[in-house]
């Protein structure tokens, strides 16, 4: 892993990490602080153990913010991990203004994967990702809302979005060309909500 973020009021800004190779968060780790105005490329996670986050492990009060999220990726299918090609966001982190590309992921959420997250994405694109199971977001057990984002170009079972458990929440966001098909959501989904969406051209 290239940075580890966990110290309040700590910041990250500027810098491009790249070729990163971890258990968890490939490239970057935050727990506390902020990363912004950074790119993260073709970072590796292995799927083993609880690893997630081939890109960014965005976790705690941490903040990712303004950066660009590429070509990275978590392999392998380990006890139910390998979650979050570009970034796994759990507790209550936010991820705002990011740009989160062409990532993938063997499990769910090849582009992002959120599990038991109470913080926020807003205003971000989440574009050309892929994953056998989700290709754009991945929900599990109140994944965190997600508002203002564009979800397109992604490929997978559930291409652009899956709510798996808990409940899942989006609004004011753009659902388009994904493949296969939008929004998906299984049975365990306790509630999950949709609203003032535009949800198009999705195979």
């Amino acid at each position: 892993r290239c940075v580890n973020l966990n110290k309040p009021g700590a910041v990250v800004e500027g810098f491009t990490i790249t070729n990163g190779y971890a258990d968890t968060g490939g490239g970057v780790s935050i727990s506390q602080g902020a990363m912004r105005n950074c790119a993260v490329v073709n970072c590796t996670t292995p799927a083993a153990g609880n690893n997630n986050g081939g890109g960014v492990y965005l976790a705690g009060s941490g903040r990712l913010e303004n950066s660009l999220i590429m070509n990275n990726s978590i392999y392998g299918n380990a006890g139910g991990y390998g979650q979050g090609g570009g970034v796994y966001m759990k507790d209550t982190p936010v991820l705002t203004g990011c740009v989160i590309r062409a990532n993938y992921a063997e499990r769910a959420g090849g582009g992002s994967a959120t599990h038991a997250s109470d913080g926020r994405s807003e205003n971000c694109v989440i574009d050309g990702n892929s994953c056998v199971n989700s290709g754009g977001i991945y929900f599990y057990a109140n994944g965190c809302p997600i508002t203002h984002c564009m979800i397109s170009n992604n490929v997978g079972g559930a291409g652009g979005v899956l709510f798996d458990s808990g409940n899942g929440f989006i609004s004011d966001s753009w659902i388009c060309s994904n493949t296969t098909m939008g929004i998906k959501h299984t049975k365990a989904v306790a509630n999950c909500v949709v609203r003032n969406c535009v949800i198009a051209n999705n195979d």
